[in-house]
């Protein structure tokens, strides 16, 4: 009996001290990974191949228009 007394309790105070951890407001937004300590591994390498892509394609640009150049 006391066991069972025991075990309500403690079932309880779990269950309250999760219910005091919500809020009623509304769900807050994660922060942007830009303002995180993640942002090193996250943008930058994103950052760099994107500026990458952009070096291929330009060099590409210039092998395409002397092609038609010499084409001509």
């Amino acid at each position: 009996m006391l066991t069972n007394i025991l075990r309500v309790g403690a079932a309880s105070v779990a269950l309250l001290s999760l219910l005091a951890c919500g809020s009623a407001d509304e769900p807050r937004q994660p922060p942007r990974v830009e303002e995180t300590v993640f942002k090193d591994v996250a943008v930058t390498p994103l950052e760099k191949a994107k500026d990458v892509q952009n070096v291929v394609d330009e060099q590409k640009r210039a092998t395409d228009q002397a092609l038609q150049q010499q084409e001509q």
